[in-house]
């Protein structure tokens, strides 16, 4: 994996808390950065229950060393969303690739 790898582009939004006008907290993403990165399939699963099925696809996204990147943060790539299971991983530790391990859920229904 390489700098030459980073072929997509991301937009990395991060979760802001407002309230709405009842004075109810509302959780809304705003846009904080958009920048290159590799993202590749490797995992999938599929969850039957009562009423629906859904399909959970698992997701590396690698990108240049960020510091600021938090694993609320949410990805977002050709319109689809994308959840994080861990940490952001700072790659050899060398602060050059972060990788996000990440979740897309989609709903069979």
């Amino acid at each position: 994996m390489g700098l030459n790898d980073l072929n997509k582009r991301i937009t990395i939004q991060r979760a802001i808390e407002s309230r709405d006008t009842e004075g109810n907290i509302v959780e809304t993403y705003a846009d904080m950065l958009s920048c290159w990165a590799c993202v590749e399939p490797y995992g999938a699963k599929i969850i039957y229950g009562e009423a629906e099925k859904i399909s959970e696809i698992t997701y590396q996204i690698t990108m240049r060393y960020r510091p600021n990147i938090l694993q609320t943060d949410r990805i977002i790539y050709q319109g689809r969303n994308f959840l994080q299971n861990l940490a952001p991983i700072n790659l050899n530790s060398k602060n050059e690739l972060l990788r996000l391990d990440c979740r897309e859920v989609v709903d069979d229904g």
